[in-house]
């Protein structure tokens, strides 16, 4: 069926740590010029876990870390000012690293199955 401009339709995007202020801004162009300007968008903030030792992912130290942090507090403050909703990840990823699947990445707390 069709979008609905209305905030019953949802987009949620993010989770990824390359996201960017440039990117929210693409996605307010984006709905206004499709005429979805009053859609609900939900902003998942940067998740914590790509970014935990594993095998074959890249990784951070303590500092990259911090860095991370520091981004995702202004994509987070930007997101709200700009009349995002706002899910933040980052601190929910960050203080459950352990719980996170082995794999080439660290990125998930769950696997899907399929019957």
């Amino acid at each position: 069926m069709p979008l609905e401009n209305s905030a019953r339709t949802v987009l949620v995007v993010g989770g990824v740590h390359w996201i960017s202020t440039h990117h929210l801004n693409v996605i307010r162009r984006a709905t206004k010029k499709l005429n979805l300007d009053r859609i609900t968008v939900v902003i998942k903030s940067l998740g914590a876990g790509f970014h935990q030792a594993g095998g074959g992912a890249e990784n951070f130290n303590t500092s990259g870390h911090q860095k991370l942090l520091i981004h995702n507090l202004s994509l987070v403050d930007y997101a709200r000012a700009h009349g995002f909703l706002v899910q933040d990840t980052f601190n929910m990823t960050m203080a459950r690293y352990k719980d996170f699947l082995q794999g080439q990445c660290a990125c998930h707390f769950h696997r899907v199955m399929i019957d």
